[in-house]
C-alpha cells in the first residue's frame, strides 16, 4: 500500500495492523514525548530496511498505541499536537 492513503482506509488499516501485532516490518509505540528524532530516525530505517528485505511496500512505525492493552490512545506526540489534529491516528509509512 505505497503512496497516500486515503482518510477512508486509514481505519481499516490501522485495524489490520493491531490484528497482525507487531512483527519486524511494524512497531508500536505510545506516544509519549520521549522519542528524539535520532530515535525515531532509527526505527524508520530499520522498518524499512526489513520491508525491503521481506518484498513488502512499506515498514510502519505508528505512536499512540499501549503495548499492554494493545489499545489506540490518539494521542500525537506534543511537537506534532495541534487542534485540528487531537484525533488523527499518527501514522507514518516509510
Amino acid at each position: 500500500m505505497p503512496g497516500v492513503i486515503r482518510p477512508d482506509d486509514l481505519d481499516s488499516l490501522l485495524a489490520r495492523l493491531l490484528a497482525e501485532w507487531e512483527n519486524e516490518c511494524v512497531e508500536f509505540k505510545d506516544a509519549n514525548d520521549n522519542f528524539s528524532t535520532s530515535e525515531i530516525g532509527k526505527y524508520f530505517s530499520a522498518l524499512s530496511n526489513e520491508a525491503n528485505l521481506r518484498e513488502r511496500d512499506a515498514g510502519w512505525l505508528i505512536f499512540g498505541v499501549d503495548n499492554k492493552s494493545r489499545g489506540y490512545r490518539h494521542r500525537l506526540p506534543e511537537a506534532a499536537r495541534t487542534p485540528e489534529r487531537a484525533q488523527e491516528p499518527d501514522c507514518a509509512e516509510h
